[in-house]
């Protein structure tokens, strides 16, 4: 068996609670558990072992059919509306659709955020938090698909090629070949 992942905290005990309860584990047993440092990691697009990336990000995202589409031309009117909710300045795009899936997929729901009014302005809606997620679809989906994939080929080459040869010592009956392989990210 091989379990690998980043190195972050949360990506760790994901996987050690799955570990657990698809093995069945009821004693304290040491399993080894094969790390990357997060900042270099290859098991998601990361730019700083792959430069290229960020030129990819940059030409998808200046390209005519990014800027000229209706969600990237409601992209104003949508950052409005979270300014007013969370302040501005004080979200990103990047860190926002962690927090609220967190709150959402937790059952703890959509979070409402602080009214700056007696209007009801300022609270997080259903709506709001649907164009909110669709919005962060599209724009990570259209840097994965743009020409042909190229981001996405790229930056999971290296993951790929490794599962691939995995698979193969498997095929082939290797003796030194993996029975269960975890990746987690």
């Amino acid at each position: 068996m091989y379990f690998r992942s980043d190195d972050e905290q949360r990506t760790l005990m994901s996987g050690q609670s799955l570990v657990h309860s698809l093995f069945d584990i009821h004693i304290q047993e040491i399993i080894d558990w094969h790390t990357g440092d997060y900042l270099l990691d290859t098991l998601y697009p990361n730019s700083r072992v792959c430069p290229r990336l960020d030129n990819i990000s940059s030409e998808a995202f200046a390209s005519e059919g990014y800027l000229s589409s209706p969600m990237q031309l409601n992209k104003q009117k949508l950052e409005r509306d979270l300014n007013i909710i969370f302040g501005e300045g004080y979200w990103d795009w990047t860190f926002m659709i962690d927090c609220l899936m967190t709150s959402v997929c937790s059952g703890h729901g959509i979070p409402s955020g602080d009214s700056n009014s007696d209007s009801g302005e300022g609270h997080m809606s259903k709506e709001l938090f649907t164009q909110f997620t669709a919005y962060q679809e599209f724009d990570y989906f259209y840097k994965m698909t743009f020409d042909n994939s190229f981001y996405s080929k790229l930056a999971m080459s290296n993951v790929v090629y490794t599962l691939r040869m995995r698979l193969e010592e498997a095929m082939h009956g290797d003796s030194s070949a993996m029975e269960f392989v975890l990746y987690g990210k």
